[in-house]
This record gives structure tokens, C-alpha cells and sequence, in this order.
């Protein structure tokens, strides 16, 4: 496994993307979080399927997703927990 920005060098990072319109799902729509105090129900906004995919976006999609939706709007000015929008992966040993 490459090494991941805002990773540990053991655990790695995948968008996933939902199976049936192929958007990129981010982690805090996935899974509820009492922290941030919202709940991901797992379905996608747009087409309402709940099947998700490991996927590799292309590099300037994945700068979008996790400097300016991510790390800027999530992290510095909502001051949300869970900003990251990849979801974390352990290599097996």
C-alpha cells in the first residue's frame, strides 16, 4: 500500500462510490456518528441505492474531496470531527 496524505503509514484510505449512479460516498454519510450529531443512513442523496464500492477516483477528484470538502469546509469552518471522506482501510499483515 502507497503511503496516504493524513494517514498512518498501516492504515490506508479508499473512497468508496455508490454502485448504481458511481458518486462518491463520503465516510460521514456512511455511518452514524454521535459526535458530529449527524446520521448517515447509508443511502446515496441522488439515487437512494445503499451498496456502496471501493473505488479509485482520478487525483484531482480526490484533492477535491479531501482538501476543499473535507479538510476546509468540514474540518476548519464547520469544525466537524469526522471531516475526512475516505474511509480508513488496514492492510492485512
Amino acid at each position: 500500500m502507497s503511503d496516504v496524505v493524513f494517514s498512518t503509514p498501516d492504515v490506508g484510505r479508499v473512497f468508496l462510490v455508490c454502485h448504481t449512479c458511481h458518486r462518491v460516498k463520503p465516510h460521514w454519510d456512511i455511518s452514524p456518528s454521535d459526535a458530529d450529531g449527524e446520521d448517515g443512513d447509508g443511502r446515496c442523496r441522488h439515487c437512494g441505492d445503499n451498496t456502496v464500492i471501493p473505488f479509485r477516483i482520478p487525483e484531482w477528484h480526490a484533492a477535491w474531496w479531501v482538501l476543499v470538502k473535507g479538510w476546509l469546509w468540514r474540518k476548519t469552518i464547520r469544525r466537524k470531527e469526522r471531516w475526512d471522506p475516505r474511509l480508513p482501510w488496514r492492510q492485512p499483515t
